[in-house]
Formats: C-alpha cells, sequence, structure tokens
C-alpha cells in the first residue's frame, strides 16, 4: 500500500492509500500537468477548479458535484 503525505498548517501526515486513490490521485495530477504544463507543487490543490486560469481549489459547487458522482457510482456497483 503506498502512502500519500498530506500537509496541513505546516504538518505533514503519512495517510495509506489503496490502488484506486492511488490511481485517482495520479490521475488529478496528470489532469494539472495538462492544464497548467508544470507539476504540482506542494502548495497546490490536487482538486482544483479547471475554469480557473491559475490553480484554485475547487469550489464549493464543484466539490458537491464531485461527491455526487462519486456517490452515485457508488450506489451503481
Amino acid at each position: 500500500m503506498a502512502y500519500f503525505k498530506r500537509r496541513k498548517k505546516g504538518k505533514s501526515k503519512a495517510v495509506p492509500l489503496n490502488a484506486e486513490a492511488q490511481q485517482a490521485i495520479q490521475e488529478q495530477l496528470r489532469k494539472f500537468r495538462e492544464k497548467f504544463g508544470r507539476d504540482a507543487g506542494p502548495e497546490d490543490p490536487i482538486f482544483f477548479d479547471p475554469e480557473a486560469d491559475t490553480p484554485q481549489p475547487i469550489s464549493k459547487a464543484g466539490l458537491d458535484e464531485m461527491t455526487g458522482q462519486i456517490l452515485s457510482a457508488a450506489r451503481s456497483e
């Protein structure tokens, strides 16, 4: 199992990730590179607003939509 280092207010914490979560993070990092032309840095949001010209955290509406899609997919399995 891989670990993802999570940073919050100057602290970091290793969070275990299963294969699906690892794949989701890698996909988001690929999308970040595609959108902004560079790798994400430690202060950049992994889940970013795809409409913004600069890396910005995803909006509340975007987060709500993403959560709904995840829940819908989970119910269909």
